[in-house]
């Protein structure tokens, strides 16, 4: 980014869809300050108490990002995006009621008034906390488990938000290209498939959590 002589914003980049709002928010923040005069300018990041950035505090500031529900708020537009994605039908579905928190998770049946006990309330793969999307997609220990096989297998490092929606976006915008993004989102997608698939399996047919197995069916299916 760089100014021009006539003082407008210039990039050193073409911006992408998503970018461009993020460019607009930033030009209305910087019409807003007036100069002052014998003042030296200085750089303050607002998510430290010193002011000073630090690589913690961003990724606080990232996996902090969501709604008053846990999640980011999408646009239906991007939303929309994964529909396009090339994996098998399932995996798609499964992913668009995650990302709209209408999977019936233990939380949300508990939410419709049906009686589940003490027990039947905990996640399945932990024993150690209460489910929800969140938990069991992203922050449960064995599901981070999968989520680091997944970053090596990739070979991708990105922030690990605690937010579905979050993570799902930290995740493909990793891609390099619109294609690259299109295949990780499918890696994604179909690893929410098949672990909300295995969750099932446990809960129900008393099988057993194996990370690796997992592991190996999303290499084939995604």
């Amino acid at each position: 980014m760089k100014l021009s002589s006539s003082g407008k914003i210039e990039w050193n980049k073409e911006l992408r869809e998503r970018e461009e709002e993020a460019a607009r928010q930033l030009t209305d923040v910087i019409s807003s300050f007036v100069p002052v005069a014998g003042i030296k300018d200085s750089w303050i990041w607002e998510a430290a108490k010193d002011g000073r950035y630090s690589i913690k505090s961003a990724y606080e500031v990232i996996k902090n990002q969501r709604s008053d529900r846990g999640a980011l708020r999408l646009d239906l537009e991007t939303l929309a995006s994964i529909w396009d994605t090339p994996t098998p039908q399932k995996a798609i579905v499964t992913g668009w009621r995650l990302l709209r928190n209408r999977l019936p998770t233990c939380d949300n049946l508990r939410k419709r008034k049906i009686n589940l006990g003490e027990e039947d309330l905990r996640c399945c793969l932990c024993q150690d906390h209460e489910e929800d999307a969140n938990h069991l997609f992203i922050s449960c220990p064995k599901t981070q488990e999968l989520w680091d096989e997944i970053q090596r297998w990739t070979g991708i490092s990105t922030a690990r938000p605690s937010a579905a929606a979050a993570h799902w976006l930290s995740f493909s915008e990793c891609g390099q290209n619109k294609k690259g993004r299109k295949l990780l989102n499918a890696i994604w997608l179909s690893c929410c498939w098949l672990l909300w698939k295995r969750r099932n399996e446990i809960r129900f047919e008393g099988k057993t959590w194996e990370v690796y197995n997992l592991l190996v069916e999303i290499k084939v299916r995604g």
